[in-house]
């Protein structure tokens, strides 16, 4: 199955800077009275129900994204871990440092995992749940509806009921709505607008308006550049719009 623009997008951008912190984030839920096996239940099921959570990643022989969804996803992403000392417990302080400092760490993405819950108890029978995930599997709204069906089923299960059915569509109909908008005329109607919004900004540099040999002679600083910048210098005037916007 084909990636989306945006899952593209990113997966270059982290190919070509893969210490980048860029797309690892985080959140976490508050919980009390935790039962960790029933906490460890409600995580297998919900990332089952979540495909975009079972998603490997891989480039076809040409070079073009494709996402495939997994019977069984990686056991890093169903599997609850413990943050902690040895006694197992932290102040809430030092659990949220813990978590910034789970989130500035790189992200291997050849691992396949992306996503990681953690549960970090804070004493008595309070704790917080954190959830690290990559920006290629969900943004923050879906990250917030996987967290609000997580705590749906978290919540039968201690009271020792079925959860509801789950609403979440199969990722097919996102790429194929992805897909859509592309070839739609309201995509060619938005580009024509941010075109025009900013027609008076200098134009990119081009390699497609380069006249090429037949054989080019590159230089050996510049047989594989990682990237190509273009910069301009933007006036007073349009840097404080830019600020307020």
């Amino acid at each position: 199955m084909a990636a989306t623009s945006a899952q593209t997008g990113i997966w270059t951008a982290q190919r070509l800077h893969s210490d980048d912190r860029l797309y690892a984030c985080g959140l976490f839920l508050e919980l009390d009275h935790v039962a960790e096996e029933v906490l460890s239940e409600a995580i297998r099921r919900a990332v089952a129900e979540t495909e975009a959570l079972r998603t490997a990643f891989r480039e076809d022989a040409d070079g073009a994204l494709e996402q495939h969804v997994l019977a069984r996803p990686p056991s890093t992403q169903t599997r609850l871990f413990r943050a902690g000392p040895s006694a197992g417990v932290l102040s809430r302080s030092a659990a949220l440092d813990w978590m910034d400092r789970q989130r500035a760490q790189p992200w291997d993405l050849a691992s396949g995992d992306t996503c990681r819950h953690t549960l970090i108890p804070l004493g008595g029978d309070r704790a917080l749940l954190h959830l690290r995930y990559h920006h290629l599997a969900l943004d923050g709204y879906g990250a917030a509806l996987y967290l609000d069906r997580l705590a749906t089923v978290h919540r039968a299960l201690r009271t020792g009921q079925q959860p509801p059915p789950c609403a979440f569509a199969p990722l097919a109909r996102l790429v194929e709505e992805d897909r859509a908008y592309r070839s739609s005329a309201r995509h060619r109607a938005d580009a024509d607008h941010w075109r025009d919004r900013f027609a008076d900004l200098p134009r990119p540099t081009s390699l497609a308006d380069a006249t090429v040999p037949a054989v080019p002679t590159v230089p050996a600083s510049l047989a594989a550049p990682d990237e190509l910048r273009h910069t301009v210098r933007l006036s007073a005037a349009r840097s404080a719009a830019l600020r307020r916007a």
